[in-house]
């Protein structure tokens, strides 16, 4: 067995400013958490399925990958996921430096 894949990402999340902020972090959260318990042992990590768990989060409008990176236990760096990453360890887990930025949705409609 080898340890885990790293997935590291930054997301940008625009949400309707209805939904308190905190609650918002907290069930997005929760939501990556699950989609990463869902994966399928020796997968596929697809970056749509990525973004679509956190689209359907109660609150969220609409959201952005800035960036998302994957390493397994042999690599030096992380590499970029365009489309697809097939995992290395067969599971993974999120990077310590994960960052998602939360936006009123009022900053883009006005």
């Amino acid at each position: 067995s080898t340890s885990p894949d790293i997935v590291r990402y930054a997301i940008q999340v625009w949400y309707d400013p209805a939904t308190p902020t905190t609650l918002l972090q907290e069930v997005i959260l929760e939501s990556l958490d699950s989609f990463r318990t869902e994966q399928w042992f020796g997968g596929m990590i697809y970056s749509s399925a990525f973004l679509n768990s956190i689209t359907r989060v109660p609150g969220v409008v609409t959201a952005k990958l800035a960036t998302l990176e994957h390493k397994a236990e042999p690599d030096t760096c992380f590499q970029s996921i365009d489309v697809s990453s097939e995992l290395y360890a067969g599971y993974f887990n999120y990077a310590d430096d994960c960052s998602i930025e939360l936006i009123n949705i009022k900053e883009i409609i006005g």
